[in-house]
């Protein structure tokens, strides 16, 4: 099980990792803008993909805690919990895209720039981004002014296979031939790309069993956050050869060990937990808030740095009024699934 002082480092690493995202997609606007960064200190600008790295392996992480520490869950309850988790947020970040770029779109030429925004098959993307198939065979099918919604596509498939492997035998009726077609014709279906992240994932699912075997002291803690944050300088501005896998698994690798050992007490308990908490949301739904203040909003006699900590502290805002809205709501709308599946189940048991 996880202690509370490891459920803090999840939420700590959770909500930095979110806002790492924010402060290098904010640099990455600002620059199209302005043709400068956000900010004075750039480094944290360029860490926003290795950010998206670190997810991947805390879902893993998070995902193996969730199914051992609930007794007697079911496939049922655990697709439950997986697609509240991402529609509680994805369908209201997706309208909110669209109705901001519309909005964007009748005050800035910019909306209408190809190599800023797409200005092809709108429908076409928002049906792939809905369904959650944006990263399919390869693909970042963007969304107007919402790139991000990328790898939500690439979580919410490792969620469904993950369930396909891990609840095969009530599935499939312990067909285990039958789990291995469905489940390598899943991986054939989403392409090499997101089958070869699933192993990143993965990483912090053996992370969770190995910290239940292992009994490591919390000076080991500090070595792999130390190793984790030395990778990450390497393969951000070294790289292995700039073979992006290479480098997002030797981060996933010492981020999965950082999870492995006994942690420290590390405070602000509820501040870290209070961050975590719409850390979703705020990954979901910055994108188009910056990208409309860069473009809409920007005043020229305001510095870049000052303009952008404000849009900062508004995307931080704004995603945490929607967490507060939507994302907090997941659990109505699962007791409401949950009560559906098992209305559903009592229509299909065989009369006496």
């Amino acid at each position: 099980m996880v202690n509370e002082s490891k459920s803090t480092l999840l939420h700590a690493v959770r909500w930095f990792a979110a806002l790492i995202v924010l402060l290098g997609h904010a640099g990455m606007i600002a620059r199209q803008k302005t043709g400068g960064g956000a900010f004075a200190w750039a480094y944290m600008e360029s860490h926003a993909h290795a950010a998206v790295v670190i997810f991947f392996v805390l879902s893993g992480f998070v995902i193996a805690w969730s199914v051992d520490k609930s007794a007697g869950l079911t496939w049922k309850k655990y697709y439950i919990d997986r697609f509240t988790r991402i529609y509680s947020v994805l369908p209201v970040a997706i309208l909110f895209t669209v109705l901001l770029d519309y909005i964007g779109g009748q005050l800035s030429g910019a909306y209408a720039n190809p190599l800023l925004i797409p200005q092809d098959h709108h429908w076409v993307r928002l049906l792939v981004n809905l369904f959650s198939v944006q990263g399919f065979q390869g693909y970042r099918v963007q969304l107007g002014s919402n790139p991000a919604l990328w790898s939500i596509g690439f979580e919410f498939f490792y969620y469904v296979v993950f369930g396909l492997i891990f609840f095969w035998r009530e599935i499939f009726a312990a067909n285990l031939k039958l789990a291995s077609v469905v489940v390598l014709g899943m991986f054939a279906l989403a392409g090499t790309k997101i089958s070869l992240y699933f192993f990143i994932w993965g990483l912090g699912f053996f992370a969770y069993r190995a910290q239940k075997k292992i009994t490591l002291s919390a000076g080991y803690f500090w070595l792999f956050l130390a190793a984790a944050l030395l990778v990450n300088h390497f393969v951000v501005y070294k790289g292995l050869g700039r073979i992006e896998y290479l480098c997002d698994l030797s981060l996933g690798l010492v981020v999965a060990a950082l999870f492995v050992p006994a942690v420290p007490p590390l405070g602000m308990i509820r501040f870290h937990k209070f961050m975590a908490d719409f850390s979703y949301s705020l990954y979901a739904f910055h994108m188009p808030i910056l990208f409309f203040s860069y473009f809409v909003m920007m005043d020229g006699r305001i510095s870049v740095p000052w303009f952008s900590s404000g849009a900062v502290v508004m995307c931080l805002v704004l995603s945490w009024v929607v967490s507060v809205l939507a994302e907090k709501k997941r659990f109505l709308m699962r007791g409401w699934l949950m009560k559906y599946a098992i209305h559903q189940s009592g229509k299909l048991e065989p009369k006496s």
